[in-house]
């Protein structure tokens, strides 16, 4: 997975937290922003796969021998193609959204 330079700053923002993997408030906000800068860059579904590799890759650099890592990122990606999908579906609609 290619992402530009401000998706990967979100995904390293979110994985750089020593409780990322902990899906408290502050880490969700960093994981919801990061899922935005995959939107805003692509409007699309991300391919699954790719992903967890990406996502793997990083996190195995800023927590070397994690245990468990493929299960939590396996979970974080799923939630986020839920996410994803929904916007996309939003999107094909043209459904209208606002936020205030």
């Amino acid at each position: 997975m290619e992402w530009n330079l401000d998706t990967m700053n979100a995904l390293r923002a979110w994985l750089g937290l020593e409780n990322w993997f902990k899906e408290s408030p502050h880490e969700d906000a960093r994981f919801y922003k990061f899922v935005n800068c995959v939107w805003q860059e692509s409007q699309q579904l991300w391919d699954e796969s790719d992903t967890r590799d990406t996502i793997m890759r990083e996190a195995s650099k800023l927590h070397p021998g994690f245990s468990d890592l493929a299960n939590i990122v396996a979970d974080r990606v799923a939630e986020g193609t839920t996410i994803l999908d929904f916007l996309t579906h939003i999107k094909q609609q043209k459904i209208p959204v606002t936020f205030d």
